[in-house]
């Protein structure tokens, strides 16, 4: 009777209920989102969301918005409101941790949906300035989203909340992931963030009266933002009638250099000048590739891994940037030493050097549009530096010409680690065409005929001195990384303990990027004779249906589990049927299972399956807590954070009979 009353469940879930029957979003949580909503109902709705803690609890900005929720309980808006706190967002895991993260935004977001017009703004804590986050991913907010939620803020969170330049960092994806905001904007649903530790019931009180007639049609993707006392906008249709201009202005440029009559040169000057261009060209690749390698070379040997560039990141760069350049230069001094044997015309080289400048436009424009004011700049002052005859004149432009590495700098100057992984990972071809009018216009500068007396007995006197001099710094370069400490009391090397209990033994494993340093650790407190069966239960039912086989799996455990994993195989046919929301491999024999942070216990799933199959059940469990009590031995360094994490990792066969 036991059997039937089991199975006639099951049959009810499975035949009444036919989708969504191996549905994680199912399994319970105790830490649930909050959704309230507002208002009459319309076609437009404005969200006004923030995400809890971990642990559940309400965050600042959430006591706030429930103010919020209680000024709407009072006077009803005359359009659709939403307050929403949503969980089970965030995890603090490693990132090879399978976690389900986002679940409660996403959630908020499939209710969003509902509506034909939407407006988001998320709010969360900070102990900093009050900042806004208008893009994600390479996404941006619409800009009257941008204009309306500025116009609010006091005098004294406007001076920190929003800079002209932060467009480039979104667009780019320059900044750190806001994964919250990536999800609405994935959906375009406009979206914007506030990061605060101010009050924002007045804010959000003026937003909710002012979307009472709904939202601005345009949702542009390029545009240009100016925040005095409100923001400026410069509308994407604005920028797209100056880059035509500039288009027409860089051929009317182009058109001038080919039919002038004032150049006076041979086809063979011509052809002299781009072979040395392209020569500049594949010198500064070759440069760029062996510094890189270089640098990639004897990280390695010293520290064991090219992870370590996340603890000093800041000394990594200025390394990179030192020593590639002197090489560039090392290698573009011998070039320009001998363009007097080649008798170039310097004055081809200098009409080349625009024409350059101005592929560059349409070369890094084409990754991102809003590039090209900045390389339009330096479009117009290689053409001043074309035209001008004082030597002096001409080092100013040739400076002024490295403004996109400059603005570069300038937007991403706070995360160090940021414009590491952007150096080390930026393709040579594309950095090398960008450094050529640099080079060429030193080479030209190099070769022009000296006024002064002195300054040619100073060049014929020390010949040699720029190549001693660059060297130098190539090996300065070397040297620190070589004898670079990457920890301090002040800056702990981080060092994590990754033990793994299975069905037969403990296993301990030290992760850190400095591996020179931690292949000496051990680990003191395991004990080998545990198995995960004493910390992790799974009881397992399977029985055959018609032509099917129902099964359930019960998970329970002593420890707080952080996530967990199911992992269910069946090697001859499908593992699962009738679900579309757990992750299938290509062939669909395998299907994984991944709950929430910090899932509920017990866990409970039902699915079903093919007639008499044979499942192969892997359960992984993760959790902070430290049953062992394992800890890294003491040892000369004592600047080191250690982090535990315990994965509890089960294996069971499920065949035609009950197993545990």
């Amino acid at each position: 009777m036991n059997f039937l009353k089991k199975a006639f469940t099951l049959i009810l879930v499975f035949l009444i209920i036919p989708v969504n029957t191996a549905n994680t979003d199912d399994l319970p949580d105790g830490n649930e989102s909050e959704i309230y909503k507002f208002g009459k109902k319309s076609d437009h709705v404005l969200v006004l969301t923030s995400s809890k803690t971990m642990t559940g609890k309400d965050t600042n900005m959430i006591k706030q918005l429930r103010k919020v929720i209680s000024f709407l309980e009072r006077q009803t808006p005359e359009y659709t409101v939403i307050v929403a706190f949503t969980a089970n967002d965030c995890s603090d895991l490693p990132s090879d941790v399978p976690v389900k993260l986002n679940s409660g935004t996403k959630l908020l977001i499939s209710e969003i949906s509902q509506y034909l017009n939407a407006a988001v703004l998320v709010f969360e804590d900070t102990d900093k300035n009050t900042e806004i986050i208008s893009g994600a991913n390479g996404m941006v907010s619409p800009d009257w989203l941008l204009s309306d939620l500025y116009s609010q803020l006091s005098d004294d969170e406007k001076k920190s909340a929003y800079h002209s330049f932060r467009i480039y960092s979104q667009k780019l994806n320059l900044i750190t992931p806001e994964s919250l905001l990536a999800e609405y904007l994935k959906k375009s649903i406009p979206a914007i963030k506030l990061y605060s530790n101010a009050d924002v019931f007045e804010l959000c009180k003026s937003l909710i009266e002012n979307y009472t007639n709904g939202y601005p049609e345009n949702r542009d993707k390029n545009y240009f933002a100016f925040p005095f006392n409100k923001i400026y906008i410069i509308s994407e249709h604005i920028l797209i009638y100056v880059a035509i201009a500039i288009i027409f202005f860089s051929l009317f440029m182009l058109f001038i250099f080919i039919f002038s009559k004032s150049l006076k040169f041979k086809n063979i000057d011509l052809l002299k000048a781009f072979l040395i261009s392209v020569a500049f060209f594949l010198i500064n690749t070759v440069s760029l590739f062996i510094s890189r390698k270089l640098i990639f070379f004897f990280l390695t040997i010293r520290f064991g891994s090219l992870k370590i560039i996340s603890l000093f990141p800041q000394i990594t760069v200025l390394i990179y940037v030192l020593v590639s350049g002197a090489l560039i230069l090392l290698s573009n001094y011998f070039l320009i030493q001998n363009l007097k044997k080649l008798k170039i015309n310097i004055s081809v080289l200098e009409s080349i050097q625009p024409i350059i400048s101005l592929i560059n436009i349409f070369l890094f424009s084409f990754f991102e549009f809003l590039l090209y004011p900045i390389f339009f700049m330096a479009y117009i002052f290689s053409i001043i530096y074309a035209k001008t005859k004082n030597i002096i004149t001409k080092w100013c432009f040739l400076t002024f010409m490295t403004f996109p590495f400059i603005i570069l700098f300038i937007l991403i100057k706070k995360d160090w680690l940021t414009i590491a992984l952007l150096m080390f990972n930026f393709n040579y071809f594309f950095l090398a065409f960008l450094l050529l009018p640099v080079s060429i216009g030193i080479a030209i500068n190099l070769n022009l005929k000296p006024k002064s007396k002195r300054i040619k007995n100073i060049k014929v006197k020390n010949k040699y001195a720029p190549v001693f001099i660059l060297s130098f710094f190539i090996f300065a370069g070397i040297l620190t990384l070589l004898f670079i400490k990457p920890y301090s009391k002040k800056r702990p090397l981080p060092v994590y303990i990754r033990q793994t209990i299975n069905d037969v033994n403990v296993e301990n494993k030290i992760i850190s990027d400095f591996k020179r340093e931690t292949n000496t650790y051990s680990v003191t407190g395991s004990n080998s004779n545990k198995t995960s069966n004493e910390y992790l239960t799974v009881k397992t039912d399977i029985e055959n249906y018609l032509e099917r086989t129902i099964a359930q799996i019960i998970i329970t455990s002593s420890l707080n589990i952080e996530t967990l994993e199911i992992t269910i195989e069946n090697k001859n046919g499908f593992a699962v049927f009738e679900s579309d929301k757990f992750i299938y491999n290509k062939s669909g024999n395998i299907a994984k299972f991944i709950t929430k942070p910090k899932p509920e216990i017990p866990i409970e799933l039902n699915f079903s399956s093919e007639e008499n199959a044979t499942l192969n059940i892997t359960v992984r469990a993760w959790t902070y807590d430290n049953p062992l009590n394992t800890k890294i031995k003491k040892n000369k360094n004592k600047f080191f954070n250690e982090t535990f994490l315990l994965e509890l990792k089960r294996n069971l066969v499920l065949k035609h009979q009950t197993g545990t």
